[in-house]
């Protein structure tokens, strides 16, 4: 009977509430009634420690009475309470209605909840153009979440047009509440120059906002800055010490950061054990490039190696459309003289016929280099064989690079310069690559770019996807969110694997 009254009193209808026609509650004779936000605090207290029916009950029906009397903070923890089943069977219909009252009504926090509900917050509720409405409504009355829900929805484009200068400024508006993932979200910004001009200061106040305040992503973004030596002078060891302290809140990409770093050894020891604990904790969250990485290691080192653990992780990331396993297992496959295996699984990362796939690239060297890098795919594509024969230099170069013989290193990378003076596209990016990671000659960052850059607007669709991860990486040209997402789109148009699968996958803020 309580809960049917307290259903009444809020507007709702459904099994137990009550009939219009039943007689009012009485209060009893002499009873001073309660101030609204007393009976709203009141009955709070009995519904979250009690899982006597009763008490329940008698706290629904405080909350309801003070939703009716006016009370609209009230409709938001009805909302609340069954929609996480506090007390009570979860029911989403029902909060959604003390929602929607409180919301309709004009209570911003209620507005919020309808913005969470149908962002995703509750199954089977997703519509995100009517989430983009409530959380606007509710970001015009000043709640800081629904500023900060809002602004990601503006910045990808979630529930209706993408529009960063106003994701920013929302971001703003709540970074100046004091929320931390505002506060992040909009140092991201200044530190890609992504709707906002370019400013690291800028950037690197707010991380230091954020992660004062706990929040694990300002914890990591610091990290990264100190890493990378952006803005602040390059130090390792307050690197790993900010990327322990997001690591240990559950940030996956934190997690990555500080196990490479261990297994590196980059803030001083090398620490197999811990790098490979964190790893698998991101790995443990669903992170297949953990899996991959961790794979890798077992097989490559620096772990101790365990071959046999490593590839069957390897595999079932593969078996799972992860295209840098595959083309690991077909180096290991190659090294080890299994040369039949080795094309079977190109031809799975690439969806050759065998008939095609009669000379493959694969840059050992460049896994060596990657193994220990952020989350990332590796891109690499097998390289077909008519491409060879149009170039004889081209064609010895590939051989010598598939005996991963680092004497030969200068030769390929002459052989490489003959392929590049004729037209060969897929040539200048192993020249960029060569000059990269140092392989045959003196490493110049400006010249791989160079010759990278120069393949990729070729048409090579392997350049194209590289060229995307160095704009996101801001490695060797200027991070820019805008230009990797091109190059990528690009490669997918060119029909490269890699490129198609990272596109299908949903953004997610």
């Amino acid at each position: 009977m309580l809960v049917r009254i307290a259903c009444l009193l809020i507007g709702l209808s459904g099994p137990g509430c009550l009939r219009a026609d039943d007689p009012p509650p009485a209060l009893g004779i002499g009873v001073v009634p309660l101030q609204p936000e007393e009976r709203c605090r009141k009955g709070l207290a009995l519904v979250e420690p009690s899982a006597d029916p009763r008490a329940v009950a008698e706290g629904l029906q405080l909350l309801g009475e003070a939703a009716a009397t006016g009370y609209l903070p009230a409709y938001a923890h009805l909302g609340q309470i069954h929609a996480e089943g506090r007390g009570v069977p979860r029911d989403a219909e029902q909060a959604l209605g003390a929602w929607a009252r409180g919301g309709t009504l004009g209570d911003p926090t209620c507005q919020a909840w309808l913005g969470w509900a149908y962002n995703g917050g509750l199954p089977g509720r997703t519509n995100l153009p009517e989430a983009r409405e409530w959380f606007r409504r509710s970001a015009d009355h000043g709640n800081a979440y629904a500023r900060t829900e809002l602004g990601k929805m503006l910045e990808y484009g979630l529930g209706g047009e993408r529009d960063l200068p106003a994701a920013a400024k929302l971001y703003g508006m709540a970074a100046s509440q004091g929320n931390p993932d505002a506060q992040c979200r909009l140092g991201w910004m200044f530190l890609t120059g992504t709707g906002v001009k370019l400013d690291p200061e800028v950037a690197y106040g707010l991380f230091q906002t954020s992660a004062e305040q706990g929040w694990a992503r300002g914890q990591g973004n610091l990290g990264f800055m100190f890493r990378q030596g952006i803005h602040v002078p390059r130090d390792p060891g307050k690197a790993v010490e900010w990327f322990r302290r997001s690591a240990e809140q559950g940030d996956v990409s934190s997690q990555m950061a500080l196990g490479c770093m261990l297994l590196r050894g980059e803030a001083g020891s090398v620490s197999g054990v811990e790098g490979r604990r964190w790893i698998e904790a991101a790995g443990a969250q669903g992170n297949d490039e953990a899996r991959f990485l961790l794979g890798t290691s077992l097989v490559f080192g620096p772990l101790p190696r365990e071959e046999p653990q490593g590839r069957a992780i390897l595999l079932e990331l593969g078996e799972k459309g992860h295209f840098g396993a595959w083309l690991v297992l077909a180096h290991l496959a190659w090294k080890q003289g299994r040369r039949e295996e080795a094309k079977q699984f190109l031809e799975k990362a690439n969806g050759l016929d065998s008939s095609r796939a009669e000379v493959f690239r694969f840059q050992p060297g460049i896994l060596e280099s990657l193994r220990f890098d952020l989350p990332g795919p590796v891109p690499f594509h097998a390289v077909l064989a008519e491409e060879a024969r149009r170039h004889p230099a081209y064609a010895q170069a590939l051989k010598l690079i598939l005996k991963d013989d680092a004497k030969a290193a200068k030769e390929v990378v002459g052989l490489l310069e003959k392929a590049w003076a004729d037209g060969i596209a897929a040539a200048a990016l192993q020249l960029g690559i060569a000059y990269d990671l140092g392989r045959g000659v003196r490493r110049d960052g400006p010249r791989a770019r160079s010759y990278i850059q120069a393949s990729a607007e070729k048409g090579w669709p392997e350049a194209m996807f590289y060229l995307a991860e160095l704009h996101t990486q801001g490695r060797l040209v200027p991070r820019d969110p805008s230009k990797a997402e091109l190059w990528m789109k690009r490669a997918a148009d060119a029909g490269l694997p890699e490129a198609l699968r990272r596109l299908r996958r949903p953004s997610t803020p």
